[in-house]
């Protein structure tokens, strides 16, 4: 009986090590959210199908110059995957942050995988992918108005260090508009100065030709 059983776990063993395994979750980068699919198993999967609970929702699937459509209805959720090999992964472009929290679309979905291994053998796998888990994580981040506004204290102070850096001053229109009137000043002081001079050299000069 015990031998009996080692054979069937042994079995079971090599066959969970050689079927394919296809999983669908979605990859975040600063603001843009994808949806990645993946045979992270050993053999090639065939007629890949994914249902989906709540169907696909995104912010451009109602967008005019959309030419790709609504994402449901891309050929590969429609009418599946012929065949993925093993390590081979898709990217699909999905939505973005924040306009999807903002237009408040899903952000879980219930997954459904079905796709068949060597011979035919059939697989489903369940899963949940879950957009929330990004949320403040770096990956995807909604701001606040806290955040905002100490992101622009960080702006001020930087400007008010560039202002005293090696006498560097950034000057505001009532700044320029005083330093004009400084300068216009001294011009004319100067102007009168040389006038002056001018003044006096000529009248030295014809003094002594009389």
């Amino acid at each position: 009986m015990f031998a009996w059983f080692q054979v069937r776990e042994a079995q079971r063993l090599r066959k969970e090590q050689t079927r394919p395994f296809v999983l669908i979750d979605f990859g975040a980068w600063s603001t843009i959210i994808e949806l990645r699919i993946t045979n992270i198993g050993k053999t090639i999967a065939r007629d890949i199908r994914f249902e989906f609970d709540p169907p696909l929702e995104t912010t451009r699937d109602s967008v005019a110059n959309n030419a790709f459509g609504a994402v449901r209805d891309l050929s590969l959720f429609k009418d599946g995957i012929p065949s993925l090999a093993p390590g081979k992964e898709i990217k699909i472009f999905f939505d973005q942050f924040p306009s999807r929290l903002d237009a408040k679309l899903p952000l879980t979905y219930n997954v459904r995988a079905s796709y068949a291994g060597h011979g035919g053998e059939p697989y489903a796998e369940l899963m949940t992918l879950d957009l929330a888990a990004y949320v403040g994580t770096g990956g995807i981040t909604r701001y606040g108005l806290d955040d905002i506004y100490k992101q622009v204290k960080t702006i001020a102070d930087n400007v008010k260090r560039w202002t005293d850096f090696s006498g560097l001053k950034v000057l505001t229109r009532r700044d320029i508009k005083e330093r004009n009137a400084e300068m216009e000043a001294r011009h004319e002081e100067q102007a009168a100065a040389a006038q002056a001079d001018t003044d006096q050299g000529g009248g030295g000069k014809d003094n002594g030709a009389q």
